[in-house]
C-alpha cells in the first residue's frame, strides 16, 4: 500500500472544483 500524502484533496473536491473550472470557462466563452 502506498500512503498517499494529504495534500491531495478528497475526489468530490476534485470533482466539484472541475465543474466550477468548466463553468468558468462556459462563462468566459459565452461573453
Amino acid at each position: 500500500m502506498v500512503d498517499f500524502p494529504s495534500t491531495i484533496p478528497p475526489v468530490h473536491e476534485v470533482q466539484s472544483w472541475c465543474k466550477s473550472q468548466k463553468s468558468i470557462i462556459i462563462l468566459k466563452l459565452t461573453r
